[in-house]
């Protein structure tokens, strides 16, 4: 009988630790419930509620949830769709083997509308109703705030939300966890899982157990994708796990690496594409190279899936010799730039080559001067900065910029036109009318009628540079650049990720500096730390990755104003929102 005690005895003190633990979960969600009460007040949160939790409250009602809201937009959704097919049988199990319990299942698609519910008992499914849980609900942040679902779609592979963790008052007693889905052969977010239950139901198992449902429904995927798809997936898996610029494809399916992702434009994947739908109609057996454009170019393999030709497995290779048009890349050697920047690059030559005037137009040290002045050198040409009109006098800066034009077979690059006073524009107009000429401008305020009239002589040469924030993979190949020979010091990982952190509101013009800075004060060829960088550059060295939500929005807004070389107003109508609302864009992406 004693020698039973101390088995009795551990099993009561871990018993008073797991009752303590609870109490403990219990205080803390009660603690949260009046920091929602309070920020719903317009209080500002307590510093203990964790930031992810008071930024996805702000997300949400930014985004236009209300949290008094009692019932859900019902959209019309695809009951057969090839992840409900995959997921039924693992959920119907799931349930089977839950039956004594008061848990749900709630399949989502990639835009976090229901797909499906399975229950496994009468008061779980009375809950569900409650809160409006049912297939074709719009559980996105904007309706629903943040939840299980939408909350592993935008910026993480899993969560858990509890109660008073969700903005919406519907949820107040409702704990869901959730999961990514992703397409085994795309990589792409096919939808969600989440396991949902009432906030008195035990849930310590949750999580794992949505995590390991995630992964059965993922093989049931697999197992559904047509033959032709597995083997893509697997040409894709053995030759990117090198690194190499991949791309797989078959002129229907793509599945593109990270490093061919960086190189390619749109137009590259579109005759990607073209080749690969030939190469597979045809039975191409050989492997072959495809020029995409100047200096980039793909060597095509065949895929064979028993003895058919099935896709073709593309290595990008992008060359690093200098050829004429990417001698004006300038500042960045072809090898580190991106594709945005090559595209404006390019597009500038071009326009130059075929005496159309060029407008560059970006924020502030982005390189227009550079590339305006590398434009102009092919052919010889003159720089005149149009700050300096004040300073030299109107007619001594105009009789310099007639001297220019006068030059044949020159191309004058006028730089800051947006500095131009009103009186000098009109003038300047006339003296360009059929030249050739760059002006590069930095959009600060609204332009008067003269100086408008002269952006809108070059509207059709106009070229938008990307920042440096959008180039962040460039900045160690650009430091090498900058630094005196080349002799750059090499950076530790936790430097080089404040630095692509950073929003550098000074591109290349503040990275010059920090540059110049960085190697005077490392002079040997140890590498630069976190440290030695300035405190706003350090400070970024954990700076907050986009959500996969806010990632598409953000690439989304980048290309419509690369699309219209800036132009914000035409951008918003190409994105179907409203000026203002795109102003606001701007600003929370610091575009």
């Amino acid at each position: 009988m004693y020698a039973n005690r101390p088995v009795v005895r551990i099993a009561y003190t871990t018993r008073c630790a797991m009752v303590e633990c609870l109490r403990s979960a219990d205080d803390e969600l009660a603690r949260i419930r009046r920091y929602r009460e309070s920020f719903l007040a317009g209080d500002e949160p307590g510093t203990e509620l964790p930031d992810q939790l008071s930024a996805a409250w702000r997300r949400a009602l930014f985004l236009g949830a209300r949290p008094d809201r009692d019932s859900l937009p019902v959209v019309e959704v695809r009951p057969d769709s090839p992840l409900v097919a995959a997921a039924s049988p693992v959920l119907a199990r799931l349930m089977d083997q839950l039956a004594e319990t008061e848990v749900s299942a709630v399949l989502s698609d990639a835009q976090a509308r229901i797909l499906r519910c399975w229950s496994a008992g009468w008061r779980i499914n009375a809950h569900l109703e409650r809160i409006q849980t049912r297939p074709g609900a719009d559980l996105s942040e904007g309706t629903a705030g943040n939840n299980g679902i939408n909350e592993v779609l935008g910026n993480k592979r899993r969560g858990l939300i509890e109660g008073p963790q969700h903005i919406l008052g519907l949820y107040q007693q409702t704990v869901c966890t959730g999961a990514q889905l992703r397409n085994p052969v795309t990589g792409q977010i096919a939808g969600a899982i989440s396991l949902v239950c009432d906030l008195d139901s035990p849930r310590h198992l949750l999580t794992a157990l949505t995590d390991s449902t995630a992964t059965a429904i993922e093989t049931e995927l697999l197992r559904a994708a047509a033959p032709r798809e597995r083997v893509l997936a697997d040409a894709y898996t053995e030759n990117a796990a090198s690194g190499e610029a991949i791309v797989v494809l078959d002129g229907h399916t793509r599945i593109t690496s990270p490093a061919a992702a960086s190189v390619l434009t749109e137009q590259d994947i579109n005759l990607l594409q073209a080749a690969a739908a030939e190469a597979t109609r045809q039975s191409c057996p050989r492997a072959r190279e495809l020029a995409l454009r100047d200096g980039v170019h793909a060597y095509l393999r065949p895929i064979w899936q028993s003895g058919e030709m099935c896709g073709v497995s593309a290595a990008v290779r992008q060359e690093t010799g200098a050829s004429p048009e990417r001698a004006h890349r300038a500042p960045t050697r072809a090898r580190d730039a991106s594709s945005a920047w090559r595209e404006a690059a390019s597009s500038a030559h071009r326009l130059t080559r075929d005496g159309i005037p060029v407008l560059l137009v970006g924020e502030p040290g982005t390189g227009k001067t550079t590339l305006g002045t590398a434009l102009a050198g092919a052919g010889g040409g003159h720089v005149l900065d149009a700050r300096l009109v004040a300073a030299d006098g109107e007619q001594a800066w105009l009789a310099r910029l007639r001297e220019a034009i006068g030059d044949p077979g020159s191309v004058v690059v006028l730089s800051h036109v947006e500095a131009l006073p009103e009186t000098s524009a009109d003038a300047v107009l006339a003296l360009l009318s059929g030249s050739r000429f760059v002006a590069t401008y930095t959009a600060r305020r609204q332009p008067g009628l003269a100086l408008g009239a002269l952006l809108d002589y070059c509207a059709t040469g106009r070229v938008w540079l990307p920042p440096l924030r959008d180039r962040a993979a460039e900045i160690p190949g650009l430091m090498r650049e900058f630094a005196p020979d080349g002799a750059a010091p090499g950076l530790t990982l936790q430097a080089q990720q404040a630095l692509q952190h950073y929003r550098w509101p000074g591109n290349l013009t503040e990275l010059r500096q920090v540059t110049s800075r960085l190697v005077a004060q490392q002079p040997t060829e140890r590498p630069i730390e976190l440290g030695q960088l300035p405190d706003e550059i350090s400070q970024c060295a954990r700076g907050r990755t986009l959500s996969a939500m806010e990632s598409a929005e953000y690439a989304t807004i980048r290309e419509a104003l690369r699309r219209h070389n800036g132009n914000r107003l035409q951008a918003a109508k190409s994105l179907g929102i409203a000026r203002a609302t795109l102003y606001r864009k701007l600003k929370q992406y610091s575009l």
